[in-house]
């Protein structure tokens, strides 16, 4: 399923800011370095789809790039968007990352998915505040 098929929910919006926000507006490509303050529009990307649940908020799952790295780069499956999650996570959280996406499954539920989002949001907001 292509990730301009799936709905945002309201948690998506608020859990793509946190993303966004977490990584300083600043694509996380090393090469790229592209940022939001140049006029760059950056976007959270999801290595696992948003319609795998499990990992549909997992912050290991998602980071932001900008919309030329975004499309080059297009979910997992592609070797170089794999070796970049793979160095960002270690091999041990790459490799849970791995099995959640497989094996795990959730139940969607769009209220909890909201606070839990909006939570992180919140909290990182704070931090960067002190």
């Amino acid at each position: 399923m292509s990730w301009h098929t799936i709905k945002p929910r309201k948690s998506d919006k608020i859990f793509s800011l946190y993303i966004r926000t977490r990584d300083g507006f600043k694509c996380q490509v090393p090469i790229c370095g592209r940022t939001a303050a140049m006029g760059y529009q950056m976007q959270a990307s999801h290595w696992f789809g948003r319609a795998v649940e499990p990992c549909r908020f997992d912050e290991n799952n998602v980071i932001t790039l900008c919309a030329g790295c975004h499309r080059r780069l297009h979910g997992k499956g592609n070797a170089e968007y794999d070796e970049l999650m793979e160095q960002r996570l270690g091999k041990k959280r790459y490799n849970l990352l791995l099995l959640r996406g497989y094996r795990e499954r959730k139940k969607r539920d769009d209220v909890m998915d909201e606070k839990y989002c909006q939570k992180l949001l919140d909290d990182l907001e704070i931090t960067k505040k002190i």
